[in-house]
């Protein structure tokens, strides 16, 4: 009989500690097997914060990296000189960016989809609203204020949902979100009907002779 040998890369044949063929024959044309490598625990750091490139100084960031490009790249001559050169440019821009580029507080509560302009028109419209509730209180006309509150609250929404359309369009851009949109998009509300139970000589089609059948 003809036993294929488990593939592994050299890393792993250094690291494993035992492997065997189960003895217990299920009746298949395969053999199981159990292997063992020995590992350390990989101890995985938060992700770092959300960048926030609209707060960035952008002065500083140019002057760093014209700093730290000094001298002036000069003309590759081979593709590894280009190579080196790319990699360094894409790392002093990379810590010139970081550095000078402030970095979202995340909560628990926030929306992902959410912007500081949308805190502000948000702020607004609660200040015309609250106005209106206190001037209706006092017991002046409010006839003027009402369009206002209106006003603002169409545009509140507006950009929100233009926000979230954003948000979900550079959600779906990235590749490795494929899956988690295809949960999103899923009906996990769909009902189901019982099909119909034969009893007998007749057909039972009622939720409850359905489910409790006369035998």
């Amino acid at each position: 009989m003809y036993v294929r040998r488990p593939a592994a890369s050299i890393g792993l044949q250094g690291r494993l500690k035992r492997c065997y063929i189960y003895e217990t024959d299920h009746g298949s044309d395969h053999k199981a097997f159990d292997a063992n490598f020995l590992g350390a625990v990989i101890d995985t750091a938060p992700p770092s914060p959300k960048l926030l490139f609209a707060k960035a100084d952008w002065e500083k960031v140019n002057r760093e990296i014209q700093e730290l490009l000094q001298p002036v790249p000069r003309e590759c001559q081979t593709d590894l000189e280009f190579d080196s050169q790319v990699e360094t440019f894409t790392k002093v821009v990379s810590m010139a960016v970081k550095t000078h580029t402030s970095r979202a507080k995340p909560s628990l509560y926030a929306k992902r989809w959410w912007t500081e302009d949308l805190t502000l028109l948000r702020r607004s419209y609660s200040s015309i609203r609250n106005s209106v509730t206190t001037a209706r209180r006092r017991g002046p006309d409010t006839t003027g204020i009402i369009p206002q509150v209106l006003m603002a609250r169409r545009l509140f929404f507006s950009e929100m949902e233009k926000q979230k359309k954003a948000h979900w369009k550079d959600f779906l851009q990235d590749p490795t979100n494929i899956w988690k949109a295809n949960q999103y998009t899923r009906n996990t509300n769909t009902s189901f009907q019982i099909p119909e139970l034969c009893e007998r000589d007749r057909t039972v089609q009622s939720d409850e002779g359905q489910s409790f059948p006369h035998l």
